[in-house]
């Protein structure tokens, strides 16, 4: 209702200008990037010096508070798309006859009957469509701002499904991504049941909807299992649940008798010694590593002794004391003096433990098979910042500081390395893909450290003489229309075809291809399939060398001097390619501000001002157009990036500059190098 609400009071504004100047301030919170308006929460709630606490006069920490999180959450949304979303009101009010406000105002009607009596009929039905409009994104909560405003004492609320997965898929590092999307849809499906709520409204279309699931599931690849899903009908204003829509429910019964009917009930035998698969690891500094998974047999108490043991790696043995027991109960953790088969428990007091480890009675050891965790199969430098404008933005930005975040990341991360190199300032990281080592960059890049990193480059191995790189297996479901393009620039990519299936109206795809040729793909494969297609990759194996891949056909255009940015400089230097900087920006000699499509890389004087002079001549001295610059993401700059480039990460910003600042020294190595080929 408030987009209704605030349509009505912009259209009562007679104020013209006024009226603008009102709808642009409410429109212009939508256009803010989510980060931003994050950050902006961050600062508005800060228990130091946040705007909320001087008002009211406390010390408080809103985003620690799990009670507080879910009204942040949807007073910020509205904020954010209140005033976006009255546009269409407006424009419906604005169709309405203004002979019905004259004849209105000439009965004597009060503003509140014309808005009641002319504007609420005719906002009604636009209400009714973007309400229907809306139903289909009614679970979609936004993970981008859950994710960003989460902290560890909000999670009880915070801790979306989306959230869940991309935290153990992407942000611990602990699966690849499809894998932990695929585990995560493998235990969903087991048990999946299908539930028509709402069925008390007068307008329900439950034949319909039940129809359309089922069309959802043949699109999807469902099997036979999953299209028998068994369906239960209810309402939830009610309390009511039946088997037939036909067959009014009294209570919740039969939607409790299907999930213990249809939902396995865990499976081991509590007669037999203790066994815990290790699922995922976290990490505390008051207890050290505790480890999460489920009890296969037995039972887990604490102070108990066990045995450590891992199914891939037998030489890996230890003993060990269990110093704490966790139970979850809804998101928390809660402590327990025992936990039985089939419990899911968080313990700890076991040293270096990791993923993949069983614990065990020293009366029974026995590894339980798990997958083996994948290696890493790319490297980054991570060094500290020497550009000009080092130390100006980031709170951490010392060697030794850099060098105690990436261990102590180790912690909790078990397939990311790290490695000290020749030169104190620099540190080589290992992970298992780009992804991988983009979400570390972005993690320390938030905690306010400040440094600077190389281009990403695949680790080879020598297996029987030959040199071998790692190979993924891409999987992409696109649209037919765009099959072709994907398959031509696999192609290019050494990828080969494995296998082709179609879904409805979609194509999956896979592919066995070079990790160095997934390098700047994914933002091509969005522009290829318009946004339409979905792509994830795997680690597959290690092959023989596959040949030469040509890298990114365009080149740089390197900032000349260091200044401020303007835009009779920019203006000069956008004909020579497209532009990353805004007019007003700080920018130093070497600084990559721009991409040349020609391949090569040039330099631009974008600080150049236009010389003041008496002369005028007509159409001199008209406005600038500017073309908009592209702002390129931390994935986006990281596929950019050339073999000869670094990028810089501050909490504030994201540069790309040469290694070599100084343009005459670059001109000298660019001529050794040619002279030496």
């Amino acid at each position: 209702p408030i987009p209704i609400i605030l349509s009505l009071i912009i259209n009562q504004l007679r104020f013209h200008r006024f009226k603008r100047v009102v709808q642009t301030v409410l429109y212009a919170p939508h256009f803010i990037s989510t980060m931003i308006i994050c950050g902006m929460i961050r600062i508005f709630l800060s228990p130091t010096g946040g705007l909320l606490n001087l008002i009211l006069g406390t010390q408080i920490d809103f985003l620690t508070q799990s009670s507080a999180f879910r009204t942040i959450y949807i007073a910020s949304g509205i904020w954010q798309d209140a005033g976006w979303g009255c546009i269409i009101y407006l424009a419906t009010l604005a169709n309405v006859d203004p002979g019905l406000y004259e004849a209105a105002k000439v009965d004597g009607a009060s503003v509140f009957q014309r808005i009641w009596n002319i504007d609420l009929p005719e906002l009604l039905p636009m209400a009714i469509l973007n309400l229907i409009m809306a139903a289909g994104g009614l679970m979609n909560v936004g993970f981008e701002k859950v994710w960003l405003l989460q902290t560890d004492l909000n999670k009880a609320t915070s801790d979306v499904i989306a959230v869940y997965v991309y935290q153990q898929g992407i942000e611990n590092a602990k699966y690849s991504y499809s894998t932990a999307v695929g585990l995560f849809n493998t235990a969903i499906n087991i048990v999946l049941l299908i539930i028509v709520n709402k069925i008390d409204k007068p307008d329900a279309r439950i034949k319909e909807v039940v129809d359309e699931v089922l069309e959802l599931f043949m699109d999807l690849g469902a099997s036979d299992e999953q299209l028998d899903s068994p369906t239960v009908f209810c309402s939830g204003r009610q309390g009511t649940a039946s088997y037939s829509p036909d067959v009014p429910g009294t209570d919740l019964t039969p939607l409790f008798e299907t999930i213990v009917n249809y939902v396995a009930p865990p499976e081991g035998n509590e007669e037999l010694p203790l066994s815990v698969l290790v699922s995922s690891v976290e990490y505390s500094s008051f207890v050290g590593r505790i480890a999460v998974g489920r009890v296969e047999t037995g039972s887990i108490r604490v102070n108990q002794e066990v045995t450590v043991c891992d199914f891939h790696h037998p030489e890996v043995s230890g003993k060990g004391k269990i110093t704490a027991v966790y139970q979850y109960d809804g998101l928390a953790k809660a402590p327990v003096q025992e936990a039985k088969v089939g419990d899911i428990v968080a313990f700890s007091g076991i040293e270096n433990i990791t993923i993949g480890n069983t614990v065990c009675d020293p009366a029974r050891v026995e590894a339980i098979p798990f997958v083996k965790i994948s290696e890493p199969t790319m490297e980054m430098t991570f060094s500290v910042n020497d550009s000009p404008f080092c130390g100006k933005e980031g709170k951490w930005v010392t060697s030794r500081q850099i060098r105690d975040r990436l261990y102590r990341e180790l912690l909790k991360d078990v397939s990311l390395h790290v490695e000290d190199t020749d030169s104190a300032d620099s540190f080589r990281v290992l992970g298992r893909g780009e992804m991988h080592l983009s979400i570390l960059i972005e993690t320390m890049r938030r905690e306010g450290y400040e440094f600077q990193v190389g281009a990403p480059k695949v680790l080879y191995k020598e297996i029987g003489g030959k040199r071998c790189e790692p190979i993924e297996e891409l999987v992409v479901d696109v649209p037919e229309e765009y099959m072709g393009s994907v398959m031509e620039k696999m192609g290019s990519r050494k990828g080969e075809l494995q296998a082709m299936q179609p879904k409805g109206s979609r194509m999956e795809l896979k592919f066995l291809v070079p990790s160095r040729g997934l390098f700047g793909y994914r933002s091509e494969f969005l522009t290829d399939t318009r946004g339409e297609g979905i792509m994830s990759s795997v680690f597959h194996d290690y092959q023989e060398y596959k040949g030469e891949i040509s890298g990114r056909q365009v080149g740089s255009l390197i900032a000349f001097e260091t200044g401020e940015a303007v835009a009779y400089g920019i203006f000069n230097a956008q004909e020579r390619g497209m532009m990353f900087i805004d007019p007003g920006e700080k920018v130093y000699a070497g600084m990559v501000v721009g991409s040349n499509p020609k391949g090569d890389d040039m330099t631009v004087n974008v600080c150049k001002k236009k010389h003041m002079s008496n002369t005028r001549a007509s159409g001199s001295d008209d406005a600038l157009r500017l073309v908009p610059p592209r702002h390129m993401s931390l994935e986006e700059s990281l596929e950019f990036l050339a073999p000869d480039e670094l990028l810089e990460v501050t909490p504030k910003s994201i540069r790309i500059r040469k290694k070599v600042l100084d343009h005459g020294e670059r001109m000298k190595a660019a001529a050794k190098k040619k002279s030496a080929q």
